[in-house]
């Protein structure tokens, strides 16, 4: 019977001894576990403010781009009636030479 106390008294201790390391693994598994959310999060954090001023930046560019594409379309509308303007004048240059070269004949 002394064994028998002996013997459940040392079962008791090893249990109670899995017990408090089971304690410690779970209060520092729940520590990393807290560190490793923090971390993410912060990246998270990092990563989304980083799309919005991609983001931001890929609107500009378009926005440029846009801005870019009207102004070379204002300059050959210019170049265009320049053109029209210069090739308007020559025929009519031409058309009274002709007109003159006939009435000369």
């Amino acid at each position: 019977m002394k064994t028998d106390v002996v013997t459940h008294k040392e079962l008791i201790r090893d249990s109670e001894n899995k017990r408090y390391e089971l304690q410690v693994h779970i209060t520092s598994t729940s520590v990393k576990i807290r560190e490793d959310t923090d971390e993410h999060r912060q990246y998270q954090d990092q990563l989304i403010a980083e799309t919005d001023s991609l983001r931001q930046e890929i609107q500009s560019l378009r926005q440029y781009q846009a801005r870019r594409e009207q102004e070379f379309l204002h300059t050959v509308e210019d170049l265009n009636l320049t053109h029209k303007s210069k090739v308007d004048n020559l025929t009519r240059d031409h058309y009274e030479k002709l007109t003159a070269l006939s009435n000369e004949s």
